[in-house]
């Protein structure tokens, strides 16, 4: 579905590859309910075997991470992860328009790698975007966790797409860790996510000029960043947390264990 492999008879093999596999598994491990309808595409029975796990967040504990509160007059919107086909990038760019249009004291810091990365460099260049936009390279867990301390607003991006619909980005778990508001432009599962637990702001693949306004008034709007701060860490500890992922996992292997 996200259209990267177009040959017909490479498509048919790697369908007949992963029935076999379905078949001859006893669990099927998909990462959100959206996905079990694919799976089932191939044979309804396979329903007995279908479990929805979610990736869980690194485990930054042992990096003792403070949540202390920077008192900073530009306001700093983070983005870490892939660069690449899978992301609606123009958002970065929309925004920081805007910002400079309007002279609002934001930022946006990117942390990542991947095959557009140098065309939003470019991009940002070329619209002398550099006061609002300031994209690094990838940093490993122990340094970007750091960067995201320091932010005010963690961004996600995906776009629309029947297959980026149905998915979580890893990063959405990462961030509830931190226990900062999330600014999310995307479609489907992610954004039911946001709905749900009350987590940040949203808006709809392209839906830019809303997604500015909408940052605009939470930066000023004191009891609603906390109130999204307190959902995300919640959420982070009810469902996301490395031990509790570990222990679910554990028990549907103690299922199998004593079912066989």
């Amino acid at each position: 579905e996200t259209g990267y492999i177009k040959n017909k008879l490479i498509i048919k093999f790697i369908k007949k590859l992963v029935n076999y596999i379905y078949k001859n598994v006893d669990y099927i491990f998909v990462q959100s309910k959206y996905f079990k309808k694919n799976i089932l595409a191939f044979n309804d029975d396979y329903k007995k075997k279908l479990w929805v796990y979610e990736n869980p967040s690194e485990d930054f504990s042992k990096l003792k991470v403070i949540n202390k509160k920077i008192k900073q007059k530009t306001k700093i919107i983070t983005y870490s992860g892939n660069i690449g086909h899978a992301q609606d990038l123009n958002v970065f760019i929309e925004l920081a328009k805007k910002f400079r249009k309007n002279d609002d004291k934001f930022i946006i810091h990117i942390f990542g790698e991947g095959s557009l990365k140098n065309d939003l460099i470019l991009k940002t260049k070329e619209n002398k975007l550099n006061k609002h936009i300031k994209i690094f390279k990838h940093l490993k867990p122990n340094i970007i966790h750091k960067e995201l301390l320091k932010s005010d607003f963690l961004l996600i991006t995906l776009k629309g797409s029947s297959a980026f619909s149905k998915t979580i980005p890893g990063k959405f778990q990462t961030y509830l860790y931190f226990a900062k508001p999330l600014i999310v432009i995307s479609d489907g599962y992610i954004i039911e996510k946001i709905k749900k637990y009350s987590l940040g702001e949203w808006c709809h693949t392209g839906n830019y000029i809303d997604l500015y306004k909408k940052i605009i008034l939470l930066s000023n709007d004191k009891n609603k960043i906390k109130l999204y701060s307190k959902n995300c860490r919640s959420l982070y500890k009810d469902k996301y947390n490395l031990k509790y992922s570990v222990e679910c996992l554990l028990n549907k292997f103690n299922e199998l264990v004593y079912k066989n």
